[in-house]
């Protein structure tokens, strides 16, 4: 649950395993400048990114993690092409929504994420449309391809 006061936000955390945080931070457009703390004794600062009504999230760190990621709408992470553990994609993104995919065979595929949608480059100069289904566990591709979620890594 989240609160506003101008431009002033502050909430609370409720992770699946019953940790219980508090985020606090300054809302600037779009994107939540934060920082956090949570019933571990972990804390960090990072940005979220509101899209309509989608947090699409951003990067983190804190003492132990250099290069987190707050992913709601999950896209950091392994990937399946096609649901095969033998075709793994490695994503990560950067503060200014620039995606990294790696393949199995260690080809680099850059892209973006832009609104709840993430796109792939491709050597034409077009981009593949991805869409995470509401569960985010499935991305969708515009060319008919799909990739399942595989885990963090």
């Amino acid at each position: 649950m989240f609160t506003q006061s101008g431009s002033t936000v502050s909430g609370e955390i409720h992770y699946a395993d019953g940790r219980t945080g508090t985020v606090t931070g300054t809302l600037v457009g779009k994107r939540l400048q934060h920082t956090w703390t949570n019933s571990s004794g972990e804390s960090g600062s990072g940005w979220l990114e509101l899209s309509w009504n989608n947090f699409l999230g951003g990067p983190w760190h804190n003492q132990r993690v250099r290069d987190g990621s707050w992913t709601l709408m999950r896209v950091e992470g392994r990937w399946c092409l096609g649901g095969s553990r033998d075709r793994i994609r490695t994503v990560t993104h950067n503060a200014r929504g620039e995606v990294l995919s790696i393949t199995e065979d260690g080809t680099r595929d850059t892209g973006r994420i832009e609104g709840p949608w993430v796109y792939l480059d491709s050597d034409g100069g077009t981009s593949l449309k991805g869409d995470i289904d509401f569960r985010a566990n499935r991305l969708n591709w515009s060319s008919g391809f799909f990739w399942t979620w595989c885990g963090r890594r």
